[in-house]
This record gives C-alpha cells, structure tokens and sequence, in this order.
C-alpha cells in the first residue's frame, strides 16, 4: 500500500531519516529493520516497528501533530508537538541518535517501575530515564540489556 502522508507526518519521518542518514543506515522506507504497522498507516499517520533480533522493542509513530516514540513496556516515552519539535529539532535530532547508537539496560521492578539507560561505545552512561506508574516496592527487580540498534 503506498500512502500519500500529510506534510506534517512527512517532515517527522524525515525528521528521523536525517538521523539515520547521519550515522549511515537506510531511511525508514527502504531499510529492511523497520516495518510499517499496516492497522496504524493513513495520511496523516504511520508506525514503523523496529523487527531486528537482540535489539530493543521500538515503535516511531509518526502523527499530523505529533512525534511518539515508545521504547520497550513505556508507550508514549516520548512524545513531541508540532511547536515543541520546531522549538527542539536539534535536541530531539540527538536523543534519536543517541537511542538508535546505544547499548540499552532496562530494570524492570514489577509492572509499575522501568528504568532505561542508554550506554556509549564506551560504556559511559549518556542518559537514563524513569517511569513510575503507581506504587511499586524495589523487589523483583530484572534487568535486560540490549545490543545498539545500529554502530555508527
């Protein structure tokens, strides 16, 4: 199905294929890792999910007025307006770079803590980011580590 987007959906989209240009990989139409959420493709919206083995579970969702980017079990981890993507378009630019270029942990405590860290080709920790839904008790604690999607 070959979809026409809304301009607003395509700048997104290229939002991101500029990041994926930067550190040498496809764009997201023709790169074989992503696939295109058939339930969730019209013009003026897209999901592309992330299918390559060892690697994260990752959604970019790709709206007339919005930026979603869910990351593992946190739906809606990120998510950016029109006016907040204009006014950040270089920080965002980098968090894309950093999470599609770093090795990933995640410290799951029950169904209502996660904690995501995203680690260098150095190891050195480069951001970490907490959801909180609820109580939770820091006991049944696991963590997963995930390979970098992509080595620049």
């Amino acid at each position: 199905m070959n979809i026409k987007y809304e301009n607003e959906v395509y700048s997104k989209i290229e939002l991101i294929n500029s990041v994926l240009k930067d550190i040498g990989i496809p764009s997201l139409k023709t790169n074989k890792d992503f696939t295109i959420d058939e339930q969730f493709h019209q013009e003026h919206y897209v999901k592309f999910s992330l299918q390559k083995t060892n690697c994260i579970n990752l959604e970019l969702i790709f709206i007339n007025n919005a930026l979603q980017i869910n990351i593992d079990r946190t739906n809606e981890s990120f998510e950016w307006s029109n006016k907040q993507i204009k006014e950040n378009v270089e920080e965002i630019k980098s968090f894309v770079k950093v999470l599609f270029t770093s090795r990933i942990k995640v410290k799951y405590c029950g169904s209502n803590y996660t904690k995501i860290s995203f680690f260098d080709g150095n190891g050195c920790n480069v951001k970490t980011l907490k959801y909180v839904s609820g109580l939770y008790l820091k006991i049944s604690c696991q963590s997963k580590e995930y390979s970098p999607i992509y080595i620049k």
